[in-house]
This record gives C-alpha cells, structure tokens and sequence, in this order.
C-alpha cells in the first residue's frame, strides 16, 4: 500500500466514507420536517428531539442541577461503529454525574436516530470534509444555540470529538460568545498542515478552525490529543494551539500518553470534566 492509499484508508475512519449532501430545502420542506419532527418528539419517552435548519436531530439527556450551565458533546465521524447512542449516553451520565450539569449527546445528521434531509453523516468522500463546509457549522451553531436558550444557561460547553472538535472550534471563532469553554480531542484544526503528509491529496474545505481564531473572544480552550492516536497526531494540536496562543486566546493542551483516537479512555472524560469544574 502507497502512502497515499493508506493515508486515505486513515482518513476514511476519521471523515468516513459517504459524501455529505447539502440539500436547500424549501418552505414547504423545512413545514413538512418540523412536523415530521414534532411527530417523533411526541411519540418517544424522552422529548429527545432538536428542530434546527431542517433537520430533526436525535439526543440523549443527563440531568444536572446546576441550572447556569449546560454541556453538548459532539461525536466525530465515525464515532466507533456509526451510532453514538449505542454507547455514548453513559458517558454523558458521567459527565453530568461528575459537573452536576446537564449533559446532551447529539447525534448528528444521518447518525443514530436523526434525520438527513440536508445533511448527510460527518463523512469524507471525493475530497470533501464535510465539518468544514459552512452551512454545517452553521446549522450546528444554531443547534447549540437552541440548547444553551432552552435552558436560559449562561455557560455552555462544548466537547467535541475528531470532526466535532474541528466544529466546536471553528463555531468559537464563528459565533463569539456562544461557547464558554470548548474541550477538543483529537481534531485535524489547521487543514493545510494537516494533509500535507498526503502530497497528492487535496481535501476542499470552505472553512477551517484556523480561519476565525483571531475572532474568538472570551471562549476557554482545553485542547487534548492522544499519544497512540495515529490520525489526529499530537504534533497537530500542538501546531493549533500555537496559532491559538498566537492570536492571545486562553488555550492549554494536554497529550494523554496512552489514549488512540477512540473516545472510550476515561481518562480523556476525567481531563475535560475537570476543565469545566476548575472555576466552580
């Protein structure tokens, strides 16, 4: 296998495999989708539903009692096996149980329970990078933004995973103020640097984290990296952090030893819980 085979055999786990399509819906696309989507909402135990820019997006929720503060996690492409509510949800009771602040697993378009009537899965195919097309940032903005006002919180934070690290960090610079404190693991960041180790490769991005980082304001950044991690090396977030740091945004970053790209280390929930606790 060529360097550049294997390099788009890594980058199909972590964009996936199935373009991302971007439908713009009509009037009478996104009546029917909110319909559809309060259907859902009424028939499940939970109201475990989001309306947002026509799509109806899929949720677990860990109650906490903290009432001015509300965490989002955001999973990654390929999120270890497709579907973040087979396995996710605990992790968000353990946030919650550990920060006593409400904790919402997304799942976002085309993943678990959602729809994809605009957008397909977070995935790579024909040199897209869906994470880094703007009206996907921008509906997952609008998503966040729905769920930091449903809960009149006045802190929210974001922890994102792989491509929902590249989100959580663009949409810091992208919607100032928004995100409190953003913990990011295992993110591609600077995309140029990035896929220059695949010098054949082109991926097309309209948008990176790199391009709002001089408009982040007052947002807190824990940037974290895995030492085993052979997608997202730790050389990436260092690289990213030093643009961060470069522009004075309030970033640190931490390299687990021992963690790989997968999100099931607890070590990496016990690095981000303790980033949301440090100001209580």
């Amino acid at each position: 296998m060529n360097k550049l085979t294997y390099g788009i055999a890594l980058l199909s786990i972590l964009f996936g495999f199935i373009g991302c399509a971007n439908t713009q819906p009509t009037k009478d696309n996104l009546a029917k989708w909110e319909q559809d989507c309060q259907t859902q909402k009424e028939i499940t135990s939970n109201n475990s539903t989001i309306f947002a820019a026509g799509e109806c997006i899929d949720y677990h929720i860990a109650q906490g009692e903290n009432k001015d503060s509300v965490i989002v996690v955001l999973h990654g492409a390929h999120t270890d096996g497709g579907n973040p509510m087979s396995w996710m949800p605990k992790w968000g009771r353990y946030t919650s149980t550990s920060t006593d602040i409400t904790t919402y697993i997304l799942a976002m378009p085309g993943y678990g329970g959602s729809t994809s009537n605009r957008f397909g899965k977070m995935i790579w195919t024909n040199h897209l990078v869906p994470s880094a097309q703007l009206d996907y940032i921008k509906f997952t903005a609008e998503i966040l933004k729905k769920i930091k006002d449903k809960h009149s919180a006045k802190n929210l934070y974001v922890f994102g995973h792989s491509s929902g690290a590249d989100l959580a960090t663009t949409i810091s610079g992208l919607s100032p103020n928004l995100i409190q404190k953003v913990i990011a693991y295992a993110g591609a960041y600077d995309y140029p640097y990035y896929f220059k180790r695949w010098k054949n490769y082109s991926p097309h991005f309209e948008v990176a984290p790199t391009h709002y980082v001089n408009k982040i304001q007052d947002t807190k950044i824990l940037l974290l990296a895995g030492g085993k991690d052979q997608l997202s090396l730790p050389k990436f977030t260092k690289h990213y952090e030093q643009i961060l740091l470069d522009n004075n945004v309030n970033v640190t970053s931490f390299v687990i030893k021992n963690a790989k790209h997968s999100l099931r280390d607890v070590v990496i929930w016990d690095k981000a819980i303790a980033f949301i606790n440090e100001d209580k």
